[in-house]
């Protein structure tokens, strides 16, 4: 009789440091419910973080993977904005980006922006995880045009994200 190979998860479930995705951050250990985080209220219920309007007084206090990973400065993505255009157009931009932001923090509430670094023509923003690096990136890609590149790490989650318009101007 052959022994069948098993399959990715039956792997994870065994070692979840070997798994190429591994989250030092992902919760494996569900608190208890209901639970909210104790520095950004975000809730835990059903298996999912969520936003609540009216917050369980009772609730089981923790403290969320994005909270932690802005404690530890631990991002998960990282956008740069760079060229002349930026100098000039830098708080539009900034602007977009938290907007972008705020729309993901909407179905998304751990991704957020955990800083912005601001160098004259060069932003640096990082987020909490790679997806709204990535979002980011795409909205302002959309907006301004110009040249975008992204690059997620092979075997982590972790993107960076590389963004710049040549705004010249040309003598005719």
């Amino acid at each position: 009789m052959t022994q069948r190979s098993k399959t990715h998860r039956e792997e994870y479930q065994q070692d979840p440091y070997n798994d190429p995705h591994h989250d030092p951050y992902f919760i494996r250990e569900k608190p208890p419910e209901p639970a909210l985080c104790s520095n950004c209220g975000v809730s835990y219920e059903r298996g999912r973080f969520v936003w609540l309007t009216n917050r369980p007084k009772d609730a089981h206090r923790f403290t969320c993977p994005a909270c932690q990973r802005i404690r530890d400065h631990y991002e998960g993505g990282v956008v740069t904005l760079e060229g002349p255009f930026v100098l000039s157009h830098r708080e539009e931009l900034i602007h977009l980006a938290h907007n972008t932001e705020q729309a993901e923090k909407g179905n998304r509430p751990l991704e957020r922006i955990m800083s912005v670094d601001d160098h004259g023509d060069r932003i640096v923003l990082k987020t909490t995880y790679e997806h709204l690096a990535k979002r980011i990136g795409d909205a302002i890609q959309r907006a301004y045009k110009g040249n975008l590149r992204v690059q997620f790490q092979k075997g982590d989650k972790y993107a960076r994200v590389w963004w710049s318009f040549e705004d010249e101007v040309r003598d005719e």
